[in-house]
């Protein structure tokens, strides 16, 4: 895992967040917004500044944030077992597969002997019936 480091940030975009409805947020709305809560600085002049109200909606939107980061993980985790089972699934396939090639590469080439000794026998015979 990469290592962890925190990035220096700039006051938050207090109107694009004040544009976001917290009681109908979604995902998408939550993505668009997640960079500016994650990497903003805001101090506590900053929040003194812009009210309860504004802060209140900035902790709402931190916590609607971490919810869904929490839910985009967890769908990563599942997306990433499923594609792991699904390689296993396609690995036993080709070992399979090469087994079987490797039989019918068995059975070709003795059947190529047999056809080669049958050749021969054939060209004997034919040799004695002359």
């Amino acid at each position: 895992m990469a290592r962890f480091r925190v990035q220096d940030g700039t006051p938050p975009d207090w109107q694009a967040m004040c544009q976001v409805d917290v009681e109908r947020v979604d995902g998408h709305v939550l993505s668009s917004v997640v960079d500016t809560l994650a990497f903003s600085t805001a101090t506590p002049t900053e929040l003194r500044r812009v009210g309860f109200d504004v802060v209140g909606r900035f902790v709402r939107l931190l916590q609607l944030s971490v919810e869904y980061l929490l839910h985009v993980q967890e769908a990563l985790r599942n997306q990433v077992r499923e594609e792991r089972e699904a390689r296993q699934k396609a690995d036993l396939r080709v070992r399979d597969l090469e087994e079987r090639l490797e039989r019918l590469a068995a059975d070709r080439d003795s059947e190529a002997r047999k056809a080669h000794d049958f050749k021969k026998l054939a060209h004997t015979l034919a040799a004695r019936g002359r």
